[in-house]
Formats: C-alpha cells, structure tokens, sequence
C-alpha cells in the first residue's frame, strides 16, 4: 500500500513538472513568434515605402536561425539592391538572406 502511494506521487509530481515545463516552453514560442512577426512587419512596411521596388513581389520570413529571407521577384539588379538596403536599414543591421529572383 505504501509503495503504490510512493508511485502515485511520484506520478503525480511528474505531471506537474512537466506541465510546468511545458508552459514555459510555450511562452518561449510565442515571444519567437511575436518578434518574427514584428521583423516582418518592419521589413515589409520598409519594402512598401521605397520608391525603387515592388513590394508585392517580394515575401519577407524569418528563417529559423533568425536571419530574414527575401524570396519572390525583382525586376532588375538595382531592384534587388535596394530590397536589401530596405531590409537591413529596417533590421538596424540584421542578416539579410538574398533569395530574389530576377524576372
């Protein structure tokens, strides 16, 4: 009798532990989520201010080391530039991955 109340709390307290751990797990992704969220946001509205590119051709993630990717399409090598400067400048010098095609 005594080892099956041991087991149980044991058991219990494992439930415990692991509810805690994955609560806080959770919070941890979605402040990951609510930062790369934010990035995207400054980068795009960046993208949509400049005069020199078409921000509806271009997608904005962040990747999972942190890093921002810029995929879709430009028109030109000048294009391209200036959708890097644009993503730097907003990322006050975050790494920028070029996956930009020309047309």
């Amino acid at each position: 009798m005594s080892t099956t109340v041991g087991i149980r709390s044991l058991v219990v307290l494992s439930l415990i532990l692991t509810s805690s751990a994955c609560s806080t797990v959770t919070r941890e992704i979605e402040q990951v989520d609510k930062q790369s969220a934010q990035r995207t946001t400054e980068v795009k509205s960046a993208l949509i201010a400049s005069d020199e590119v078409d921000a509806a051709a271009i997608r904005v993630s962040v990747q999972a080391d942190g890093s921002l990717l810029l995929s879709g399409f430009v028109e030109t090598e000048a294009e391209r530039q200036a959708a890097i400067k644009a993503a730097r400048d907003a990322l006050q010098g975050g790494q920028v991955v070029d996956q930009l095609e020309l047309r």
